[in-house]
């Protein structure tokens, strides 16, 4: 044992002296060899796990995408509302009715109010099936898309008041199909309470507005109909009124906190919290209401499309009082006559007016 321990020193012994022998570069080039065999093999790692990774095909149909194993996804998903004057059934009603009409792939439900539902439809067949749907339409339901325009209103004036809304719509001819005829009504002379006018408000099937109709022949010019701005007497927000509004929580009209109403002259607008009154007609979510159904009746657009081309007005310029200074270089420019001949050290301050003096 003792004797191949006593090899073992010789032969380290002998390879030392000829390490000792070998050139500093002769190391550093060896080191050098080593790092780019580890930055190859990292290179190559790197690569290799690229290449693992999953293709991604593009199917024939544009709204589906083969992504690998976990198979097709699918495409944009299609809105619609439904709307009634009557109140819309509840979920397992709604369910069962829209079932019984071979009515499917419906992915998400949401009830705006009693009076208005919103469906989301997995794929556009469904949703042309819900709209195209005669017994719903039986019931009085409209159902449309978010962007899109079902029926298209305009108003005819100068129409006298013994004609009912029964006799117009038959004697009514137009271009378009006529489905709704209804007399507007205006404030009394007493300001407490309404009557019939003379404007009535015709409703055409389509997003086609005509610009006349007939009656008995002859030929009636029809204007865009503006709805005018509602807002609930419940939470005083704009664009439903009481019957529809989907709180339950009472608002104060002057400071806009949760109670009736209240004797606070510190008044507090809950729409654009501003100092007024939420039923001032200066307010300025109250004037972008009113812009955005200008825009409805000009465009003949749904509420979201006339939202999107909506361009808030620009700030109106502060005016400011100028004054001048007699000492100064712009004054001394502008009005040269009115410099006296001796000019105080200190500097005065004149109005423009004093300039130019009334004559008699």
């Amino acid at each position: 044992m003792e004797e191949d321990i006593i090899q073992e020193d010789n032969v380290i012994n002998n390879i030392l002296p000829g390490i000792s022998n070998v050139e500093e570069s002769e190391i550093c080039l060896v080191e050098k060899n080593t790092t780019q065999r580890e930055e190859e093999m990292l290179e190559d790692s790197s690569s290799s796990v690229s290449r693992n990774k999953r293709p991604r095909e593009e199917d024939e149909e544009e709204e589906w995408i083969a992504v690998g194993r976990n198979g097709k996804r699918v495409g944009q998903k299609v809105d619609v509302y439904i709307n009634n004057s009557e109140k819309l059934p509840k979920q397992f009603a709604l369910a069962k009715l829209l079932r019984s009409n071979n009515i499917s792939s419906v992915s998400r439900v949401k009830y705006i109010n009693p009076y208005k539902v919103f469906i989301q439809f997995e794929n556009a067949g469904s949703a042309e099936e819900l709209i195209n749907c005669k017994p719903l339409q039986d019931l009085g339901w409209r159902c449309q898309k978010p962007l899109e325009v079902v029926i298209s209103y305009g108003v005819i004036k100068n129409v006298e008041l013994d004609l009912s809304e029964k006799d117009m719509l038959e004697v009514i001819s137009s271009n378009c199909e006529l489905i709704a005829v209804k007399r507007l009504k205006r404030r009394n002379k007493d300001g407490n309470g309404w009557e019939e006018s003379e404007s009535i408000r015709l409703g055409f099937k389509g997003p086609s507005l005509p610009t006349c109709v007939y009656i008995y022949g002859m030929k009636i010019n029809v204007d865009p109909y503006v709805f005018p701005v509602t807002q609930c007497s419940r939470c005083w927000r704009f664009g439903h009124s009481l019957r529809v509004c989907p709180s339950k929580k009472v608002v104060c009209p002057k400071c806009g906190k949760g109670h009736a109403n209240c004797e606070t002259t510190s008044y507090k607008c809950v729409n654009c919290t501003g100092n007024h009154l939420c039923l001032d007609r200066s307010c300025p979510a109250f004037k972008k209401e009113k812009r955005i159904r200008e825009l409805i009746a000009e465009f003949n657009c749904s509420y979201r499309k006339a939202l999107q081309v909506y361009v808030p007005p620009e700030p109106a310029p502060t005016l400011r009082s100028e004054r001048f200074n007699l000492t100064s270089p712009a004054s001394l420019s502008v009005f040269p006559e009115s410099v006296p001949e001796h000019v105080p050290n200190q500097s005065q301050d004149i109005n423009v007016i004093s300039l130019f003096p009334m004559q008699a």
